[in-house]
């Protein structure tokens, strides 16, 4: 039992150690789940397009989180005699991956933003709530780019880039 619950506080540690590659994907995750959540459900409730896409890119960014957790966890491997070269090329796989999901939000909210023109029903919303929202959220976002661009540059990796930048 002993070694059970040293083992989960170990690996509760190793998730948030700061010298990982690993450690920005993960913050970027909890955050945007965060995000996610309250965008599509404050979205929903107040019938905005604005924050109710804010809270699906945010859900599209968790699962470029996963992806990009994955592809950092591929790449990072060395050579060996399957990929002489290395495993970079999953970081690119999961860029491509990762734009055609967000070419599939542009064409939802294109669609919405089309059958929604014209129509001048401005409904009983609460804006207070919505500008709190969406600062916050831009707030954290700002704060996650700043953490993965440092992180890019500090591990020479692209795809933490290519995140911060998304």
């Amino acid at each position: 039992m002993e070694r059970q619950q040293f083992n989960f506080n170990t690996r509760i540690k190793s998730w948030f150690r700061t010298d990982s590659p690993v450690f920005t994907t993960r913050i970027s995750l909890l955050l945007t789940i965060f995000i996610s959540i309250f965008g599509i459900t404050l979205g929903i409730i107040e019938d905005s397009l604005a924050v109710k896409t804010n809270g699906i890119i945010s859900a599209l960014d968790i699962l470029n989180s996963f992806l990009f957790l994955n592809a950092v966890n591929m790449s990072v491997r060395n050579p060996d005699y399957i990929f002489n070269y290395g495993y970079g090329k999953y970081e690119s796989i999961s860029i491509l991956a990762s734009s055609i999901l967000l070419l599939l939000v542009l064409g939802y909210t294109s669609i919405e933003a089309i059958s929604n023109f014209g129509k001048t029903d401005v409904g009983e919303s609460n804006y207070f709530i919505l500008m709190v929202f969406s600062s916050v959220s831009f707030l954290l976002m700002r704060l996650v780019y700043r953490i993965q661009k440092k992180s890019s540059k500090k591990f020479g990796m692209p795809i933490l880039e290519y995140d911060a930048s998304l």
